[in-house]
């Protein structure tokens, strides 16, 4: 998990830059049960799709996120996010990556909570995420 912030002109915007990648391995001779697998979609990967919609043995994520505060404990952000789960290394390949884009609202609490409302979509539509914490 690579993430990066690259400060934009003001103080107040900032371009959030993420990579993550993930592999389970199952005891010899036997398989990665499915409650076990990598997974994609929902409101920290993927945005544009529900929890878990994409579920294998390796995932392979990145996002963008820019992010910008409106006034005081509040910010706007869009985002793009694309990810791809697959059994094995020699079954990647860059095409059909599934992708989600939206606008989101950050609101900060004293102490550093954050509370977010994403609205995203996809090529299965439209979705609401409500979610506490950063997307990353």
């Amino acid at each position: 998990d690579v993430k990066g912030y690259i400060p934009l002109g003001p103080k107040s915007r900032v371009l959030a830059l993420r990579f993550y990648t993930s592999h389970s391995v199952a005891d010899s001779g036997k398989e990665v049960p499915f409650y076990l697998m990598e997974t994609l979609g929902g409101a920290k990967t993927i945005r544009g799709y529900r929890e878990w919609r994409f579920r294998d043995t390796r995932n392979l994520y990145v996002a963008a996120e820019y992010r910008w505060e409106v006034m005081p404990f509040v910010d706007f952000t869009f985002f793009l996010d694309a990810g791809k789960v697959f059994a094995d290394k020699k079954d990647f390949n860059f095409d059909r990556m599934h992708t989600g884009y939206g606008f989101g609202i950050r609101m900060h609490a004293p102490g550093g909570m954050a509370f977010r409302m994403d609205f995203a979509n996809s090529t299965e539509g439209f979705i609401f995420h409500i979610s506490a914490g950063p997307a990353f």
